[in-house]
């Protein structure tokens, strides 16, 4: 507990920033190359696993190329709802400050 109460500060509160005005319940989960491979697949079952459980999430999904994301973004636009939330963010893992920007 002690490494990850040192891991995670300095973070910002995801649920105090205004587009992320989440109930209380709701998980959250970060992912890298999410726009295809092992990211893309893991998204996907987390949202099937979401409708399954009737539960709530915010989906962070990361990708150095957002705009050519096009499975990414028909996944959001079919399953996006007041429970299920996505925010893309472009991160390429190997830049610095992308990853301090995230």
């Amino acid at each position: 507990k002690q490494w990850y109460q040192r891991r995670v500060r300095g973070l910002p509160n995801l649920s105090t920033m205004p587009e992320f005005s989440l109930h209380p319940s709701t998980w959250t989960c970060l992912v890298t190359g999410a726009n295809r491979g092992l990211g893309f697949e893991f998204i996907r079952q987390c949202v099937e696993a979401t409708h399954t459980s009737g539960g709530s999430a915010l989906y962070i999904c990361c990708c150095r190329s957002p705009s050519t994301a096009t499975e990414l973004k028909q996944l959001i636009s079919d399953n996006e709802n007041d429970k299920i939330m996505f925010k893309v963010l472009q991160l390429d893992v190997t830049n610095t400050k992308q990853r301090e920007d995230v």
